[in-house]
């Protein structure tokens, strides 16, 4: 019969042909069941992560309902820090990325309702040259995810590890972090998620157009002058280092560790700039502004004889007189308050609705800023973003120039030289912008308001400064005292705080 067999009169099968098809068969049942296998695997594992996910932090909820009502500044913490100590020009940036070294760190992604705020943020760190790790999506969704992320121009930067193109299109998180260095920015933007971000209903504003008691018990205590000046003055200067803004500038360490920022003029109108406008912050109850002490350069003095060499390469002139004033560390970036930002600018208690703790701290503090920025003349702060936005119209999403913000809320309005001198020769170019700002200000801090009354009625400024400088600085007979016509520039600047108290005060008498 040979190699073929006939069955029912069926045609002759090929042994070999058999077989083969048999092995076909048997290959494809068991490639079936290993993908099957590894199908279900997986599917196990997803399940696990996903249960992972839903109990590493109850904070990622609240993060996903509520990011968007956080303040700005919150997320832009989690990717800069700054010394801000940069000199009317701006503010140096710097980048510590080496706080990241012993952080292993998951990048956070989820999908967030969009939000204006949210994206007024995005575009603040394009104008910076940083941004988070996410995207914009065109359908009305934002990306994020945690860490640090630098651009270039002005696109989003993009890492291997960022899975920016994968992210689900659900607002869930998909990645938490693993392990977190205990002060990192990212668990301090995480505790402000849980504990800055309840809405209150508490009254803020009392009396109309004060800042009521809650809302000054928001701000953080500010800086101990006396302390400092008393401890300034009793230490030598063991080290000079460069830094704190202009060229000449330098950074001074003590025998006790103290940093202090020395300015070194040419030119005395920014010392008595700097030194009156510190004075007159003293004089309007204002602790924002960096405490200072006047110093002589001598090379041969107890003082200075030990960083001589320093000094000369400096080349500071001996006998020249400088200011030291204190060096505010960890300070980051502040930006401008929604509030002031666009056109229709108005700080008024009808503003003042469903506002955060952190923002409502930061509120009370800008309108001493105005009123203070006014009454100097200030060209740097938010005077400088508002002259320059005819060349950059997205400057007022920028960082305010000399003005820094502690971990703690306390905004520092450092680098004053320019006020009350040689800001007020400018007046004719800049003042339409500072009055702008003054008029958009009808919320007051009562102490403040307190003491612009007492100067307008008693017109003595001058005299006030004056006993205040005298008293507090030992070497006040090495610095004249403010020129007569600044003196009556400042007493007008002071009316036109009074009128514009009283204006907000008729205008919610009327209402």
């Amino acid at each position: 019969m040979g190699s073929t067999v006939r069955t029912f009169g069926r045609p002759a099968l090929n042994h070999k042909c058999f077989f083969r098809g048999y092995m076909f068969v048997s290959v494809v049942f068991l490639l079936t069941l290993i993908f099957t296998s590894l199908l279900c695997v997986f599917t196990i594992l997803d399940i696990d992560g996903t249960r992972e996910i839903s109990t590493t932090d109850s904070t990622v909820d609240q993060i996903h309902h509520s990011i968007h009502q956080d303040r700005s500044e919150d997320i832009v913490n989690i990717a800069t820090t700054s010394n801000v100590h940069g000199g009317s020009k701006g503010i140096e940036l710097q980048h510590k990325q080496n706080d990241l070294k012993d952080v292993e760190i998951k990048n956070l992604k989820m999908e967030i309702p969009y939000d204006e705020r949210l994206l007024t943020v995005f575009n603040r760190l394009k104008s910076e040259q940083i941004s988070p790790k996410g995207k914009i999506k065109d359908g009305g969704g934002l990306h994020v995810a945690t860490g640090y992320g630098f651009a270039t121009g002005y696109g989003f930067a993009t890492s291997g590890n960022a899975l920016l193109n994968r992210l689900p299109k659900v607002g869930i998180p998909i990645e938490q972090p693993t392990s977190i260095k205990e002060d990192s920015h990212l668990v301090t933007y995480l505790r402000r998620l849980r504990t800055n971000k309840a809405k209150t209903q508490r009254n803020f504003i009392e009396d109309g157009i004060f800042w009521g008691k809650d809302a000054e018990d928001l701000v953080p205590d500010g800086l101990k002058s006396d302390e400092w000046s008393e401890k300034a003055r009793s230490s030598l200067i063991k080290n000079v280092t460069s830094g704190c803004g202009r060229m000449q500038n330098r950074l001074v360490i003590t025998d006790v560790g103290m940093t202090m920022c020395a300015r070194y003029r040419i030119n005395k109108d920014q010392i008595q700039g700097e030194v009156f406008s510190y004075y007159l912050s003293r004089v309007l109850g204002i602790k924002n502004v960096p405490p200072l002490v006047l110093s002589t350069v001598d090379y041969r003095s107890k003082e200075w004889q030990s960083v001589r060499t320093q000094i000369q390469e400096a080349e500071w002139k001996d006998g020249k007189l400088v200011v030291l004033s204190q060096w505010v560390s960890d300070m980051v970036l502040s930006y401008i308050p929604l509030e002031f930002r666009d056109e229709r600018k108005q700080l008024y208690p009808s503003n003042i609705v469903n506002r955060t703790q952190a923002e409502i701290s930061e509120l009370v503090q800008w309108s001493d800023m105005v009123i203070f920025d006014y009454l100097t003349a200030n060209l740097d702060r938010l005077t400088n973003n508002m002259f320059n936005k005819q060349w950059n119209k997205n400057i007022m999403n920028s960082p305010v120039h000399n003005l820094g913000k502690l971990r703690s809320g306390l905004l520092i309005f450092y680098d004053n030289e320019s006020g009350l001198l040689h800001s007020y020769r400018l007046l004719d170019k800049f003042n339409k912008f500072q009055t702008e700002i003054l008029h958009s200000l009808c919320i007051f801090r009562a102490q403040t308001v307190k003491v612009i009354e007492m100067l307008y009625h008693n017109g003595n400024i001058s005299d006030i400064i004056s006993e205040e400088y005298k008293r507090n600085e030992p070497l006040y007979a090495k610095l004249v005292g403010l020129p007569e016509r600044n003196i009556d520039i400042l007493n007008g600047r002071i009316a036109d705080v009074f009128s514009q108290i009283q204006s907000c005060r008729n205008m919610i008498n009327s209402s």
